[in-house]
């Protein structure tokens, strides 16, 4: 069991751009098939569409628009997304945080806020090199720097990682 510690938290860039492209490719390892299927499926009933001749032209063109845009928008979410991903943790991380860990939770505090987070609503925990990340939800993370934990904070998150496995 943890004591409960509060850590002063400062991510180098290395670590922001680590911990976006690390949910980047969480996302697509997880969604990426399902996503790709659905692509080809679409270009398929608008291809088929195209071939029957007799089909409405505000329908073919919606169709036509939903078979373009998914694959057009998968290329940004993996291509372009990281890096609106890093602006964006920057934002949160360019100055020191507060986190505090505890055996049911952990929070971040910054300029007077503070953000709880439970560890049940925590679905997946993945550890590498340089971090811990936190995901919340499908398009929802947070991690932290390996650089900024103890060896027993470490051992703790790496608990919480195993019971998450189970």
């Amino acid at each position: 069991m943890i004591q409960p510690s509060e850590i002063h938290v400062h991510c180098s860039p290395t670590e922001i751009r680590h911990a976006a492209y690390l949910f980047r490719d969480y996302q697509f390892k997880r969604y990426g098939p399902v996503l790709s299927i659905a692509c080809i499926i679409n270009l398929a009933a608008f291809l088929f569409a195209l071939q029957a001749g007799d089909v409405d032209a505000t329908l073919l063109t919606i169709a036509g628009v939903i078979a373009i845009t998914g694959p057009v928008w998968l290329v940004y979410k993996y291509f372009l997304y990281p890096h609106l991903m890093v602006a964006s943790l920057k934002s949160v991380f360019d100055s020191e945080v507060l986190v505090s860990l505890e055996a049911d939770a952990f929070s971040f505090s910054r300029d007077g806020r503070e953000s709880t987070i439970r560890w049940s609503d925590v679905k997946s925990i993945l550890e590498t090199d340089l971090i811990f990340m936190f995901v919340l939800s499908p398009v929802l993370f947070t991690f932290l720097p390996k650089s900024a934990l103890s060896h027993e904070l470490s051992s703790f998150l790496r608990e919480k990682l195993q019971a998450a496995k189970n």
